[in-house]
């Protein structure tokens, strides 16, 4: 297994257990304060990523980026804590760590490069999809108490 897959496979995993299902929802002052704290982190990123250079700045740069967004999509997920957004956080992650992941695989030469990519994006994949099930997870459980209160309320009604 590649470094690469070893490292990124167990960022995914902590994905899959991120706790943002259970965000509270934040007031309107928390959300903006969140806000500009997010784009001050992302510029003070952007400047340490100023010193280097080559693929080294890139790398930097992407990582700031998708640091960024990812602050972003938690914090519209904590704002309005719905199923979209919550699945769209875990999309931007995956997005994310797909796109620093290439950023690496731009060091690596010949067919390694290639492998290097398509692990990449394999992981992205596994991402994508394991959102979406959770995503499809979370709106069966939604679905499920209200069919057990109609049958409930059915039988109830029958007595």
């Amino acid at each position: 297994m590649s470094a690469f897959n070893s490292r990124s496979s167990a960022i995914v995993l902590c994905l899959a257990l991120s706790n943002l299902a259970t965000a509270q929802a934040l007031s309107p002052q928390d959300y903006e304060s969140r806000k500009s704290q997010s784009a001050t982190e992302y510029q003070t990123a952007a400047q340490r990523c100023n010193s280097l250079s080559g693929n080294s700045k890139e790398i930097c740069m992407t990582e700031a980026r998708s640091a960024e967004k990812n602050s972003r999509a938690e914090l519209e997920s904590s704002y309005r804590p719905t199923d979209k957004n919550i699945h769209q956080a875990r999309i931007t992650k995956a997005e994310g760590i797909y796109a620093v992941a290439r950023q690496h695989c731009h060091e690596v030469k010949g067919s390694a490069r290639s492998t290097c990519m398509k692990d990449a994006k394999a992981v992205e994949k596994k991402a994508k999809k394991d959102a979406l099930a959770e995503m499809k997870s979370m709106d069966a459980s939604k679905a499920a108490p209200t069919n057990m209160k109609n049958e409930t309320y059915e039988k109830d009604i029958q007595k």
